[in-house]
């Protein structure tokens, strides 16, 4: 997954995202919760548009087998929630935690590096926080597993993204160091 499309992410993880967000819909609709349909129902849609818009530079083949893929998937998380209404969620959260634990080992090795945002590091902290809240509530294990260790793993990134002294961070202070001393002359 080191390989990085022209848009910055690689194209597999957009693949996971959207499969993480199959299944978080089917388990949404399997524990026939309004509120988790309108959330991943809204996010599910953009997701597998902008992974087919991913795969079409690859080739028009890997664009509509992967929408064949996506509504077999779909299908079969729905027909599997309506069997077991847990195990959408299940595999839900190991499609979302493949999908950032990858970014979480960078950026515990590396740093700041380009595309790692604390604020977004921050945003998807909290929103994971308000999500594991929403789970305890509704007793709804997969959501309290994924969300928990979803959680811990950005704020592991948020603290380490706070004490990070690298390169890059260096650099930027030299240069407003740089800017400032011009505005003196």
């Amino acid at each position: 997954m080191r390989v990085r499309s022209t848009d910055g992410i690689a194209t597999w993880s957009w693949i996971l995202a959207s499969a993480s967000s199959i299944a978080w819909l089917a388990y949404s609709v399997s524990v026939r919760s309004p509120q988790q349909i309108l959330a991943n129902g809204s996010w599910m849609f953009p997701v597998v548009v902008f992974t087919w818009y991913k795969l079409i530079p690859k080739s028009r083949v890997a664009a509509q087998t992967g929408i064949v893929i996506a509504i077999g998937f779909l299908t079969f998380m729905l027909g599997i929630g309506m069997i077991a209404k847990n195990v959408p969620g299940w595999f839900g959260m190991v499609f979302s935690l493949s999908m950032t634990t990858p970014q979480v080992i960078y950026t515990l090795r590396h740093g700041r590096g380009p595309g790692i945002s604390l604020p977004g590091w921050v945003f998807l902290t909290f929103s994971s926080f308000l999500w594991l809240m929403y789970g305890i509530g509704a007793q709804e294990l997969p959501v309290v597993f994924n969300t928990s260790i979803g959680t811990l793993l950005a704020l592991c990134v948020v603290i380490a993204l706070i004490l990070d002294r690298s390169p890059q961070s260096e650099i930027t202070e030299e240069k407003l160091e740089l800017t400032d001393d011009r505005k003196l002359l």
